[in-house]
């Protein structure tokens, strides 16, 4: 799994960070896949990619988010007009691929949705006290 940061912190000591605005892209590789056998087409659903983020969608087509290499090692020179999001971001599908296809490879990128940032309290030490104590015997 890649996570992609984009922002740089300049300060090494930070106590909160504010990630309201902020986006997580996470690319993943989904293998087996197979081409329909007259079409050539292949879709993918967001919960069969295995991003491993409980709510995300996947990410509008750049060439740097979408490569699908067949299993003889040839790769798809995959365009704009190749790849559409389907049911508002949840499926990702591929048309013009060589049809029949098995063992396809697709990288795919999904987009978090609605990080929250999270308290996380750091405790330095703590005293614990243990005032009572028993012992049972084994027989």
């Amino acid at each position: 799994m890649m996570i992609l940061i984009n922002e740089v912190i300049d300060d090494d000591n930070i106590s909160t960070v504010n990630l309201a605005t902020s986006n997580l892209l996470v690319t993943r590789q989904v293998t087996g896949q197979t081409t329909n056998s007259v079409t050539g087409e292949l879709s993918i659903a967001i919960s069969n990619a295995n991003v491993g983020l409980t709510s995300a969608l996947f990410e509008t087509f750049d060439a740097e988010r979408y490569y699908v290499a067949y299993s003889d090692g040839t790769v798809e020179d995959l365009t704009s007009d190749q790849v559409t999001l389907g049911s508002g971001g949840a499926t990702v599908e591929f048309t013009g691929l060589t049809a029949g296809a098995s063992n396809v490879v697709v990288n795919v990128t999904a987009k978090k949705i609605g990080i929250k940032s999270k308290k996380k309290e750091y405790i330095r030490s703590e005293k614990l006290t243990i005032n009572r104590m028993s012992c049972i015997d084994e027989i």
